[in-house]
């Protein structure tokens, strides 16, 4: 006998969740990794790296960038797309270290630094894109809230998105699940 939970056709009903907090004013560059540990490639293939910390896992390649993000059980990003002026950037160098991973990319003349790094001992994803000229910036992802195995696709129902009144941070979650991912951005708005 086969036993999912939550069941099927199961009625549930809870308040959405509140809206994340406002961001603070002060934003501090963060140093680069001081890791001796590290890998440096040009990105002309699109090998595998895996950044990984206690609570949260994102997988994704040299040219393709980031892939998956896991805080499990749930999968909270897949399909991630990075695109400047609707156009997907040309990977120029990689960096991979236990801690972080760092692509530059350039789109015509504009330089970009994409940074990827987890906090260790908590769920949170730091997803940093600095260019060196004003750029139309696009960060796109699907997050659905997939539970691993062996859990099959689409037992997670019923998930509430709440944005912030100032369109910098949402907070998406679960209406029969504790906790929320929380996107909350420095510069720009969700649209």
């Amino acid at each position: 006998q086969v036993v999912c939970w939550p069941r099927s056709g199961e009625p549930f009903a809870a308040p959405p969740p509140e809206p994340p907090a406002p961001l603070p004013e002060v934003w501090d560059e963060w140093p680069p990794s001081v890791s001796p540990i590290g890998i440096e490639s040009p990105g002309r293939t699109d090998e595998p790296w895996t950044l990984a910390g206690r609570r949260m896992v994102a997988i994704g390649g040299e040219r393709t960038g980031l892939g998956e993000v896991w805080a499990h059980p749930y999968r909270v990003m897949r399909d991630t797309a990075l695109e400047v002026g609707g156009r997907a950037p040309e990977v120029v160098s990689v960096r991979v270290a236990p801690d972080e991973i760092v692509r530059v990319l350039r789109v015509d003349q504009v330089e970009l630094t994409e940074r990827l790094s987890l906090a260790m001992d908590q769920a949170i994803l730091f997803w940093e894109v600095v260019a060196d000229a004003p750029v139309d910036l696009s960060l796109g992802w699907i997050g659905d809230l997939r539970r691993m195995w062996p859990y099959p696709a689409g037992t997670s129902r019923a998930i509430a998105v709440v944005t912030s009144e100032d369109g910098a941070g949402a907070r998406l979650s679960l209406a029969d699940e504790p906790g929320a991912l929380e996107v909350r951005l420095v510069d720009g708005a969700l649209t």
